[in-house]
């Protein structure tokens, strides 16, 4: 854990937290796929 200011976000949709998990991609990011969060700053 590190210190700095945090983001809150607010997800209101259908099905929001599994569209969230598939943006921010694997937790393994050598498995993440093209175009997730994971894989463009690993």
């Amino acid at each position: 854990m590190s210190n700095g200011p945090i983001v809150a976000a607010v997800l209101v949709k259908d099905n929001a937290v599994a569209d969230y998990r598939k943006l921010i991609g694997a937790t393994d990011p050598t498995k993440a796929e093209e175009g997730t969060i994971r894989k463009l700053f690993r």
